[in-house]
């Protein structure tokens, strides 16, 4: 389960580095305000709670990953059922903020990549 949560750190560096250097394709991948873009947001979030809540236990701080899990699951299970003008209006106002944002966003993301990798990174043994 380990490797799991290490891909999951993998794909959030990866989600990062794509933010910082380039927030605006970010912002253009995907009609973000559209249901589409909604569901889409849903399942990144679902996806990455089952991932950290299933594998928690082989990690380092397995009652923080699960904790974690549990709160983006629920998120991510409760998207589909915010109105879609609510989600376009909220989407609208986080896609107004200056680039400067998303680019500190971005490299706190890569940041967060890494701490998962590392806590999911078996312990060296001094044997």
């Amino acid at each position: 389960m380990s490797t799991l949560v290490t891909v999951l750190g993998g794909a959030v560096i990866l989600m990062g580095v794509f933010l910082a250097l380039s927030p605006e394709q970010w912002i253009s991948l995907v009609d973000w305000e559209s249901r589409t873009g909604q569901f889409v947001a849903a399942a990144m979030r679902v996806g990455s709670g089952l991932i950290l809540f299933v594998g928690a236990s082989a990690t380092r701080y397995p009652k923080g990953f699960r904790l974690v899990g549990v709160l983006v699951l629920l998120v991510g299970l409760a998207i589909p059922f915010v109105p879609l003008d609510s989600w376009s209006a909220l989407i609208r106002w986080g896609t107004s903020w200056p680039l400067a944002v998303y680019r500190v966003g971005g490299a706190g993301a890569t940041l967060l990549g890494a701490f998962i990798i590392y806590a999911a990174w078996p312990e060296r043994s001094d044997d």
